[in-house]
């Protein structure tokens, strides 16, 4: 013999006004957790972005320094500056692209970027590669040319999910991540 299922529900008025505070307490509680992670994302994400900039913009005057010289080769001054693990660096001079790694390629470069740089404005987006969030970042170089660089933003990703974990803030999307 079997006895008819019971619906799990809060019995009476005391009941429902505890789920409903509880309730409330959750949702008041999580505000500023789940605020607290998407701007702490958002100024981690930006500053990476500034620091490639900078970055890109240090190693392009480096660059143009070393290829004053005649006895210099592109190849040999990229591979001087060295790009953190993962990264890549390309060179726009005189008609040719040049890259840091063997695997670098103009088609790396998204379009709106290049064209940007092109017209003498430093510029950086963030892309997703492959599942990675990776910061593109390109200047012009003084003298003519323009430097680009590729870099993952594999340490900001743990970060983040780091800070998810402490702040209980599961898995929001970013737009500029593809998390």
């Amino acid at each position: 013999m079997r006895l008819p299922a019971r619906r799990a529900r809060p019995r009476g008025l005391r009941g429902r006004m505890a789920l409903v505070f509880g309730t409330g307490a959750l949702l008041i509680s999580g505000s500023p957790a789940g605020s607290a992670f998407l701007v702490a994302r958002a100024y981690l994400y930006r500053q990476q972005e500034q620091s490639a900039a900078r970055s890109t913009g240090i190693d392009a005057v480096f660059v143009a320094d070393r290829l004053r010289s005649a006895t210099v080769q592109v190849p040999e001054v990229l591979a001087v500056v060295a790009p953190q693990e993962g990264g890549k660096l390309l060179l726009s001079r005189e008609g040719r692209w040049y890259g840091s790694a063997s695997t670098a390629a103009p088609s790396e470069l998204p379009t709106a970027l290049v064209t940007q740089v092109r017209t003498g404005r430093t510029a950086e987006v963030v892309v997703t590669r492959s599942g990675e969030p990776t910061v593109i970042s390109g200047t012009p170089m003084p003298g003519g040319g323009e430097l680009f660089r590729i870099a993952p933003l594999r340490d900001l990703q743990e970060t983040i999910r780091i800070l998810e974990l402490v702040l209980g803030g599961g898995r929001w999307s970013h737009p500029r991540a593809g998390s």
